[in-house]
């Protein structure tokens, strides 16, 4: 019995496997120049943003968004949080300053509790 059991999970497991969509998601564009590239999950979280510019005189990131963002939380390449910054606003400014590597993620808690939208950062040229 035990072995008849084991076979079906086993049966089970393979086939889910086997079954899986394994196709990458492709992430949207959402700024790209010489100095940053920002890119995003989803066409409902682009949605979420109006203009996303790098600002080359201030060195800083740009966003105006739909809705009120709460707080902006950044990530290290690694996905450890390294800030979790208080925004209570539509448009956001995050200077260089704050990014001593190249690549980050950016978490966006917009005030509607069940908005959050994650963002792939990446300094081209420093």
């Amino acid at each position: 019995m035990k072995s008849k059991i084991l076979s079906f999970l086993v049966l089970v497991l393979l086939s889910t496997t086997l079954g899986a969509n394994n196709n990458p998601v492709k992430e949207i564009l959402l700024l790209n120049n010489l100095t940053v590239e920002v890119t995003i999950g989803t066409e409902a979280e682009k949605a979420l943003f109006e203009t996303a510019i790098f600002n080359k005189n201030g060195e800083s990131l740009e966003f105006t968004t739909t809705s009120v963002v709460s707080y902006i939380q950044i990530f290290n390449e690694n996905g450890v949080l390294e800030f979790q910054l208080p925004i209570k606003s539509k448009s956001i400014s995050i200077g260089r300053s704050l990014f001593e590597g190249n690549r980050y993620r950016l978490g966006f808690i917009f005030e509607e509790k069940k908005k959050f939208s994650l963002l792939k950062f990446t300094l081209i040229n420093l």
